[in-house]
């Protein structure tokens, strides 16, 4: 299975992933895929919590989806939509008052969902990217001193990566 950041959620990519016949959940960006998004919100009033699950990482979340959206060239392409709206209590750094925080988060999908596979596939597949991308910017942005190597020879850039593994001295 694929996870991707919205980046990858365009038409060539997709049918790419469908012809190779990989499974993917793909972040869906309001902004660039604004047919889909309207799509989505169009089933905002069915969003359903988890049953027996009202919270998770202690926010309680609700779900919903539009399966079975027809796109690429000729409508051949099958995907499905999720999205989840999150709310939390947080303490205010600055006052010290409890304060209600709200997200969202919306996925393209080649899995058909349901109440039965939306926790698995949202909460446990696509969440964990961002758990991912936050561990590569923690050794890049925080103390690791890690660098993109750039190189058009291959032994040069092992050579980066090899002195930046050694331990600072």
């Amino acid at each position: 299975m694929i996870l991707g950041d919205a980046l990858f959620a365009t038409q060539t990519i997709l049918e790419m992933l469908s012809n190779y016949q990989w499974e993917y959940v793909l972040q869906l960006s309001k902004n660039k895929n604004t047919r889909f998004a309207a799509l989505l919100n169009t089933k905002r009033d069915t969003a359903r919590i988890i049953p027996g699950q009202p919270h998770y990482r202690e926010r309680h979340q609700e779900f919903y989806w539009y399966n079975d959206v027809m796109c690429g060239d000729g409508l051949k392409l099958k995907n499905h939509l999720v999205s989840c709206l999150e709310k939390w209590d947080e303490v205010d750094k600055n006052t010290g008052e409890i304060i209600k925080k709200y997200s969202q988060h919306q996925w393209i999908s080649s899995i058909r969902i349901n109440i039965d596979n939306v926790h698995e596939i949202c909460n446990l597949g696509a969440r964990k990217l961002g758990l991912i991308e936050d561990s590569i910017n923690n050794e890049k942005n925080r103390g690791y001193h890690y660098e993109h190597a750039y190189s058009y020879n291959w032994n040069a850039m092992q050579g980066f990566i090899y002195y930046y593994d050694w331990p600072m001295q």
